[in-house]
């Protein structure tokens, strides 16, 4: 969940690599998300080579030490776990894969300890001009293996009920080559 998150906030500009490939454990994994701003509906193709793992980012919340990301919250690491951890609470989530639902999706849940980051000095994604921080995440994050060559239609939609309420519906497209 925070290595995903590492990645957002690292990433260049308005519109970030929403496919990228990152070494977690020493081994290759394709991070997939969509670039999400506010709720709504949204659309994400990517293509990865067969075997590599994919981890799709969910729904999803953080809160770092950035002005205006932790609510009324310290910056202290366990504070901005609280944080994420209480934007987050009743939000309810689902993903399907090619027609399947993932079972038992609140196993999915999970956060992360407290991390740097070092923001992109090109227009980061989230306009921020400090260029260095700590963030920690919370949410649902599913890790798929085993992908066949094709193409595989994945669909995530979850909500954060809590004001304001967040709803987010995501299809994806992978193309496994």
């Amino acid at each position: 969940m925070g290595k995903s998150w590492q990645v957002i906030f690292e990433s260049p500009a308005k519109h970030p690599d929403t496919c990228a490939t990152v070494t977690v454990g020493g081994q290759q994994v394709a991070m997939v998300w969509a670039a999400i701003t506010g709720p709504g509906t949204f659309k994400q193709t990517c293509s990865e080579p067969a075997g590599r793992p994919i981890y799709l980012q969910h729904v999803a919340d953080e809160c770092s030490t950035f002005k205006g990301d932790h609510g009324s919250y310290r910056t202290s690491d366990a504070q901005l776990k609280k944080c994420a951890k209480h934007e987050f609470r009743n939000a309810t989530g689902k993903t399907i894969v090619d027609g399947q639902r993932v079972p038992h999706i609140n196993s999915y849940i999970s956060a992360s300890g407290a991390y740097a980051i070092d923001l992109s000095q090109n227009h980061n994604y989230f306009g921020y001009k400090k260029m260095h921080g700590r963030s920690a995440a919370y949410g649902y994050g599913v890790l798929l293996t085993g992908l066949s060559k094709g193409t595989h239609k994945i669909v995530a939609e979850g909500t954060i009920p809590s004001p304001p309420r967040f709803h987010v519906k995501v299809t994806y497209t992978i193309h496994v080559r």
